[in-house]
C-alpha cells in the first residue's frame, strides 16, 4: 500500500471537477478519471499518518492555468513555490504541482480555477491489477492566515 500527502478540495470544488471528469471519462473510457478524487498530491507519506508539528498554510486563494498533460497526468497546475514551504515541512516531493484529473490527454479545463479551501490528508492507495482501492485515513485543515470567517 502507498500512502501520499494530499490537499483536498472543497466540496463544491471537488463536485465541479468531478463532473468534468466524468464527461472525459465518456469520451475516453479510461478509468484514471473514475479513480480517486481531484486534489493536489504533496508527495509520498512515509506513514498513514499526518506530521504533529505546525504545518505552513498554502497561500488562498490559489489559482490554477489551463488544464496540461506532464508525465502522464492530466492536472491543473497551480505554482509550485505556493507549495514549496508546505512540501518541505512535509519532508516530500511530487513531480507536477497542480490538482489531478486523470491520465489521459483530452481537451479538458481552458479557464483558470480558483481555490478557496485546502484541507491537508494522508490518501493510501492500493492496487491490485485494474482494481484500485483508496481511502483517505487522516485529515486536518490548515490555517490559511486569512483570521476567522
Amino acid at each position: 500500500m502507498q500512502h501520499f500527502f494530499i490537499l483536498r478540495l472543497d466540496a463544491d470544488l471537488a463536485l465541479r471537477l468531478q463532473k468534468e471528469r466524468e464527461r472525459l471519462y465518456q469520451i475516453s473510457g479510461d478509468s484514471s478519471f473514475c479513480s480517486l478524487e481531484p486534489c493536489i498530491f504533496l508527495g509520498p507519506a512515509p506513514t498513514p499518518t499526518l506530521p504533529t508539528t505546525l504545518l505552513p498554510a498554502v497561500p488562498l486563494p490559489l489559482f490554477t492555468k489551463a488544464a496540461c498533460f506532464f508525465h502522464q497526468q492530466l492536472y491543473l497546475p497551480v505554482a509550485e513555490d505556493a507549495l514549496a514551504p508546505l512540501r518541505s515541512a512535509c519532508s516530500c516531493s511530487w513531480r507536477i504541482s497542480g490538482i489531478y484529473l486523470g491520465k489521459s490527454d483530452l481537451p479538458s479545463i481552458g479557464e483558470a480555477v480558483k481555490i478557496n479551501h485546502l484541507r491537508l490528508a494522508i490518501l493510501s492507495i492500493e492496487e491490485q491489477g485494474p482494481l484500485v482501492r483508496w481511502q483517505i485515513s487522516e485529515e486536518k485543515h490548515l490555517c490559511s492566515g486569512r483570521g476567522d470567517r
